[in-house]
């Protein structure tokens, strides 16, 4: 099966710093560990996954949700990548380093 980003998009700074942000398409399976799909398929290496377990808190991600309270807003949270199912989190944009 081939997993794909629906939108990727990389927004460099000055000094070699740059992130990207994606949106997850709705054909990623829900095992799909959030911080593999970022790694493998969107390729941004930066979110790393030291203990597979979110203790650490190296896979933290920044994610964008629609606002189901307050329809045209939006909400906006950390989540740690090790522990969310990709699959889960269909049309959150996230952002991270590259």
């Amino acid at each position: 099966m081939i997993l794909k980003a629906v939108h990727v998009e990389e927004v460099q700074y000055g000094d070699g710093l740059a992130e990207i942000f994606s949106i997850i398409g709705p054909d990623v399976p829900p095992w799909t560990r959030l911080v593999d799909f970022i790694r493998e398929v969107v390729q941004a290496p930066g979110t790393k996954a030291l203990c597979r377990e979110g203790g650490c808190g190296v896979c933290t991600v920044v994610a964008t949700v629609p606002d189901r309270e307050s329809p045209g807003h939006t909400k906006t949270f950390s989540v740690q990548a090790v522990s969310g199912g990709g699959g889960q989190c269909i049309t959150y944009r996230f952002n991270t380093n590259i």
